[in-house]
């Protein structure tokens, strides 16, 4: 069950509705919860789309030829159900050399901090960068460029959002991050798991090989068979 407070038949019904959702409503859907969020506090409400913000970076990062995709809330959006997220995730392969040239080409609209850029890519970390307009954040990424990493960079896909495009990980994938995230929080962090039960309903068809080899290395395996048993998938 998604939610103790919603029945099964109700659970059914939700699930049917977003696999039938477009995805660019889905994503519409997203964009106007985050300005809305955002906008809680503000005496003056302001237009903002995140997308728009995330595409200010990635298509830096496209002219530049440097390694990236969208993971986080958004990918669990985008192969799930939509809800309210406070920020983007960029994973990145991001070097030494690339951190001033971005830093120069962002810190006339965004906060940007060269020495916590260049922290995140010798620890292989993470930094942030936040619209200044909007105090939209972006989760910065550095690839720590395990063989998990490698894998999820070769199969990443590119999908349209709010009229841009860009790299996104794989349903496959964002399902055993999340895992990996939940076990990482001492199995705290119940809305992660929430996301891979979704992801795993709404999708259609999913690779269970792989999600079952990488989940073996990544030691979430029980994580993954409980998830895939609590989605009603079939068994091996």
């Amino acid at each position: 069950m998604l939610s103790s407070d919603t029945t099964l038949e109700a659970q059914r019904f939700l699930v049917g509705r977003l696999k039938s959702m477009p995805l660019e409503k889905k994503y519409a859907v997203t964009a106007a919860a985050i300005q809305a969020g955002f906008n809680i506090h503000r005496s003056e409400a302001i237009e903002m789309n995140p997308f728009d913000v995330a595409h200010r970076l990635t298509r830096y990062l496209e002219q530049e030829a440097i390694d990236y995709f969208l993971g986080g809330s958004i990918a669990s959006t985008t192969y799930g159900e939509p809800r309210f997220t406070q920020d983007v995730d960029v994973i990145v392969r991001l070097s030494e050399d690339d951190v001033d040239l971005l830093v120069a080409e962002f810190e006339s609209d965004f906060y940007v901090s060269g020495p916590a850029l260049h922290e995140a890519v010798q620890r292989k970390s993470s930094a942030n960068l936040i619209h200044l307009d909007t105090n939209f954040k972006i989760d910065l990424i550095v690839s720590r460029e395990r063989p998990f990493e490698k894998s999820r960079f070769e199969r990443r896909v590119r999908k349209s959002a709010a009229g841009q495009s860009f790299w996104f990980c794989t349903a496959e994938d964002i399902v055993l991050v999340k895992l990996e995230w939940y076990k990482n929080s001492g199995e705290v962090l119940e809305r992660q798991l929430r996301d891979v039960q979704t992801v795993l309903m709404v999708q259609e068809s999913l690779d269970l090989d792989y999600l079952r080899k990488w989940a073996v290395r990544l030691g979430v395996l029980e994580l993954l068979e409980r998830s895939i048993a609590d989605a009603g998938l079939d068994g091996p």
